[in-house]
């Protein structure tokens, strides 16, 4: 009986730790989509400065 009872709170231990793991893999994932959306929001940006850039020598 006492061996069960250890190994159930082994096996709840690792399970919580299993589950911090997966809340910290959230909260970095969430982290890397922001970076990467605004990445994109600033490459974005810049195509579209160097296209207006290039529309004014463009005119001259």
């Amino acid at each position: 009986y006492v061996k069960v009872q250890n190994e159930l709170k082994t096996l709840q231990v690792e399970s919580e730790d299993l589950n911090y793991i997966l809340d910290q893999s959230k909260e970095l994932n969430l982290h890397a989509n922001a970076i990467r959306n605004k990445r994109h929001e600033l490459i974005k940006e810049n195509h579209k400065r160097s296209f207006k850039n290039y529309e004014e020598v463009m005119k001259r």
